[in-house]
């Protein structure tokens, strides 16, 4: 057949009837079994898309206690920290007062790093809300377009 195809008249000739028998093997079982098959890959991806939506909403969630909890603590060590401040002002020992200033630059150096928890945190959670909100647009979207692609390619295999 390779042979036949190469000759210059006859060539085109082969080539049409190749593709007439190709046109012949088509099965309207196999396309629209292929069409199941690319159904239940979208299907997947859907009921996946909507674990990952649960699972960034619990993520959120927890995010937002934690937030509270790191924020109530913070502004704990604050006050304690004020009153550690009061009480080395009333310390007449130099070896004392000493040793509750160095405490109490430790302790402004830990609400230091509190304060870039706490952003962090804020900025992480803000990345999240982008992500979801991204996520259930497009769980939406998909959820919509599956009747119509079905239907579309329905009607391209009738035709």
């Amino acid at each position: 057949m390779r042979f036949l195809k190469k000759i210059p008249l006859v060539g085109d000739a082969v080539k049409k009837l190749d593709n007439a028998v190709d046109d012949l093997k088509f099965d309207i079982k196999t396309v629209s079994g292929k069409i199941d098959v690319i159904f239940s890959g979208f299907d997947q991806s859907y009921e996946s898309l909507n674990t990952s939506i649960e699972m960034q909403q619990e993520f959120l969630k927890g995010l937002d206690e934690n937030i509270g909890k790191v924020k109530a603590y913070k502004e704990y060590v604050e006050k304690k920290l004020e009153e550690f401040k009061e009480k080395a002002k009333n310390i007449e020992n130099e070896d004392e007062k000493e040793k509750y200033n160095m405490f109490i630059r430790n302790v402004e150096y830990f609400l230091g790093n509190l304060n870039v928890l706490i952003g962090n945190l804020e900025l992480a959670r803000k990345r999240l809300l982008i992500r979801l909100d991204s996520a259930v647009k497009l769980a939406l979207a998909m959820s919509s377009s599956r009747p119509i692609f079905k239907t579309l390619l329905s009607v391209a295999v009738l035709e």
